[in-house]
């Protein structure tokens, strides 16, 4: 899919959606949504278009662009004929995320198979409001949500554990033991571990793992995990770990100067690194960039990898995995309507792990030595918690 196609879906979602705007009410200025989405003018001008195209908007020159009557009474008709069609909701940090849009995808299709209506909200990583729109949500009716959860949370207190607890909530990646929910999440441990062990089969012995310098994360934990095993296995007792900022994405505009002194600290190490694992794509860039501030290259003189496939218009390429976020937001929302339709007990044990497959190449999947799956199942992989048991799912 687009870029144009996925931000015309954004913007649809953000400024359009029945509730955030009324008819002939103005849109924010071109500027303006390429700023909030990241991207170039010339690329929102081109989604703007599309909406225009479909009636969602019409535009006026040397006056900017508005909603459509078209497009609201669409909306309102479409209320009016399924007022009793199940409706599911997805609660997510932040809309805009290239994860957590990827994952939308999945759940729309899966709604769409399944004749249900879907609702987003978007908590701007904060867990009150993340509580507070599982709230509204149930009480405009929605049957179940599925949630990618703010990764800033109380960790003693998850209110996961004692609210709710008749609703159905299906948690996405970044699930922690104490939700005590049914969750998809992907195999994170075997993705550090296969990582490094590529990087230990191209003769690489120093390896160091960035890892961001918050809270812990589980799915970096899990990556370093896999690390330290893909070490031990091949008989290599050193581990190397660097804090690094975790605003990596603004760090040229906010803290570049931490930042170069990370990877200052990084070169600093002895014996020095040959390789860095960053614990996501996103840092990637800029730790490339502070490199060759420091005179070396890549891959020449140090091979920099990632995770999650984020980056995908950078001059550099470097090796990451593939996870299918689309899948896995599409077996969420089939597992939520399992629960709205057959009770919260049906499917309250419920945890999916899917493969995460290396991807040295963009576009090229590698088989590890373990048989790392490079092409997603037919069928689930359901684990049943509470009896251990591991079952394929049709």
């Amino acid at each position: 899919m687009s870029l144009s196609i996925e931000l015309k879906t954004m913007i649809w979602h953000d400024h359009l959606d029945a509730g955030h705007a009324e008819i002939g009410s103005k849109l924010p200025t071109v500027a303006d949504l390429a700023a909030q989405y990241k991207v170039s003018m010339p690329t929102i001008v081109k989604a703007v278009g599309m909406l225009a195209d479909e009636g969602w908007v019409t535009s006026r020159k040397g006056s900017g662009v508005y909603v459509a009557k078209q497009a609201l009474a669409q909306e309102e008709a479409n209320v009016n004929n399924n007022e009793n069609q199940k409706k599911i909701g997805y609660v997510t940090a932040d809309i805009s995320s290239t994860i957590i849009y990827h994952a939308m995808r999945g759940i729309e299709y899966a709604a769409r198979k399944s004749n249900v209506a879907l609702e987003v909200a978007c908590t701007n990583f904060q867990l009150e409001e993340e509580e507070r729109q599982i709230v509204a949500m149930r009480e405009r009716g929605v049957d179940g949500v599925v949630l990618f959860p703010t990764t800033f949370r109380n960790r003693t207190r998850e209110y996961l554990s004692y609210r709710f607890t008749d609703y159905p909530i299906v948690v996405l990646d970044l699930y922690e033991p104490s939700m005590k929910r049914p969750h998809l999440l992907f195999d994170n441990v075997a993705a550090g571990r296969e990582m490094t062990r590529y990087l230990i089969d191209h003769g690489h012995t120093n390896i160091a793992f960035l890892r961001p310098d918050i809270e812990p994360l589980r799915s970096v934990d899990d990556r370093v995990i896999g690390y330290r095993e893909a070490l031990a296995e091949a008989g290599i007792g050193r581990e190397q770990h660097v804090l690094i900022n975790n605003m990596a994405e603004l760090s040229k505009y906010h803290g570049y100067e931490r930042f170069l002194d990370c990877v200052h600290e990084v070169l600093e190490l002895n014996p020095r690194p040959t390789a860095l694992i960053g614990y996501y794509d996103y840092v990637v860039p800029d730790v490339i960039s502070c490199l060759k501030h420091y005179g070396l290259s890549v891959p020449g003189d140090m091979t920099v990898v990632g995770f999650d496939n984020l980056v995908q218009d950078y001059r550099v390429d470097w090796p990451t995995t593939n996870p299918d976020f689309v899948r896995m937001g599409e077996w969420a929302a089939e597992l939520l309507i399992e629960g709205i339709e057959d009770g919260v007990d049906a499917i309250k044990d419920t945890r999916i792990v899917m493969p995460c497959p290396l991807l040295i190449n963009r576009g090229q999947t590698v088989q590890s030595g373990n048989g790392l799956q490079t092409l997603w199942p037919k069928s689930k992989v359901r684990v049943q918690t509470r009896e251990k048991v591991v079952s394929p799912v049709k």
